[in-house]
């Protein structure tokens, strides 16, 4: 009767034992998918998604002006054309070489080359306008970044430089 009895009870244990852990396993699996879904959720909304500021930008229309994160603007050839034709007074600043100046340039641009900005920044009004232009964009964003970094506030690099003005048809001076 004694080894029926321990019997039983190893039984008892037995059947109960798995079940309990079935249980823990079950719960433990529960939580582990919930931690997973909530950590893919919380990622998926850290993503950033584009802006419509960004998604503007890459449009085909000519965008106004822009800032960008060296403390200019940017203009599109269109613009620029439209401010010049308008009524406020900007000062249109050159910074290519004399040589390329003298095969074409806007009417009105005041030539430093980005060589020698740095030492000609008196030659430049303060607090007028600036819009700056060379070949394609390159000098004069290196030209317009000088100028912030030396206090000039409204500073404005034409997009695409010269080559985009002449390409639209707007009008230089040989």
């Amino acid at each position: 009767m004694f080894q029926q009895r321990k019997f039983k009870e190893i039984k008892i244990k037995f059947t109960q034992g798995p079940e309990w852990t079935r249980g823990k396993l079950t719960t433990l699996l529960s939580i582990l998918v919930f931690f997973i879904l909530i950590t893919t959720f919380s990622i998926s909304c850290s993503v950033q998604r584009p802006s419509e500021a960004s998604l503007s930008e890459t449009s085909t229309e000519p965008a106004t002006t822009t800032a960008g994160s060296q403390g200019f603007m940017e203009m599109s050839v269109d613009d620029v054309y439209s401010a010049i034709k308008g009524e406020e007074d900007y000062f249109i600043l050159d910074v290519r070489t004399r040589d390329e100046f003298e095969a074409a340039h806007i009417g009105g641009a005041k030539l430093i080359p980005v060589s020698e900005l740095e030492n000609r920044l008196d030659e430049i009004p303060e607090g007028k306008p600036i819009i700056v232009y060379c070949r394609s964009g390159n000098r004069s964003a290196q030209a317009a970044t000088i100028l912030v970094q030396n206090g000039f506030k409204e500073v404005y690099n034409m997009r695409g430089g010269i080559s985009a003005w002449i390409s639209k048809g707007y009008p230089v001076v040989k």
